[in-house]
C-alpha cells in the first residue's frame, strides 16, 4: 500500500520487505543515539542488527501495527518512518509514531505532511475513531507536530523516561475523528 501527496509517499513496510539497501538505511537511522535518543525506546539501545530490523519488519505489518517508510519523490530518498500501532478496530483506536532517520530534513514539514497522511488513512480507511500518542516532555518538535494537528494533551506519566541521565514525564496526546482540523490553543 502507498498512501501520498504530491511530496512524498507513504510506502508500507509489506511493499518494501525485500529492499535489502532500505533494510540498511533503517539500521543506520535507529544505530544513530541522536536520532532515537527522544523515542526512548529500550530496544533500540541493544545495538540492533539486521536480525532486529527483520522482526521489525514482521512486526510493523501484523495486524495490530501498519508500518510505513517516508520516501520523498523529489529527492528520490528515504527519510524516515511512521506507524499506526496498536490498532484496535474494536474500539476504533490506535498509537501513531513518527522517526525522521534524515536529520538534514529536520524542521521540513515532512513529519506534518507524513502524520496527515497517516490520520486520513487511520480516520477514513480504518474507520478508526481515536489516534493518540506520547512523547517525552523534552521532545518539543514531536509536542509541537500533534499541537500543529490538533491534538489534545490527555495526560502525562511523571518521570517515566530516562533519557541521556535525567528523568522526564511522558505526555499523551490525542486526536479524535470529529476533532480534526479543530484548534484547542493552549492548556
Amino acid at each position: 500500500m502507498i498512501l501520498s501527496n504530491e511530496t512524498i509517499e507513504l510506502r508500507s513496510y509489506l511493499i518494501e520487505k525485500d529492499n535489502s539497501e532500505l533494510k540498511n538505511i533503517y539500521l543506520k537511522w535507529i544505530s544513530n543515539t541522536a536520532t532515537i535518543e527522544l523515542i526512548n525506546s529500550f530496544s533500540l539501545y541493544l545495538k540492533p542488527d539486521i536480525n532486529f530490523i527483520n522482526e521489525s519488519f514482521i512486526r510493523f505489518t501484523s495486524a495490530e501495527c501498519q508500518g510505513f517508510f517516508i520516501y520523498h519523490k523529489e529527492l528520490d530518498q528515504y527519510l524516515g518512518t511512521v506507524k499506526l500501532d496498536k490498532i484496535d478496530l474494536y474500539r476504533r483506536s490506535a498509537e501513531i509514531g513518527i522517526m525522521i532517520g534524515e536529520s538534514s530534513e529536520y524542521g521540513k514539514k515532512i513529519g506534518t505532511q507524513s502524520i496527515n497522511l497517516l490520520l486520513a488513512y487511520g480516520f477514513d480507511a480504518l474507520g478508526l475513531n481515536r489516534i493518540w500518542g506520547g512523547t517525552s516532555e523534552y521532545n518539543y518538535p514531536m509536542i509541537n507536530l500533534f499541537k500543529s494537528l490538533s491534538f489534545r494533551e490527555e495526560g502525562r506519566f511523571k518521570s517515566a523516561n530516562y533519557i541521556a541521565g535525567e528523568y522526564s514525564d511522558n505526555i499523551y496526546f490525542c486526536l479524535l475523528r470529529d476533532e480534526r482540523g479543530i484548534t484547542h490553543g493552549t492548556n
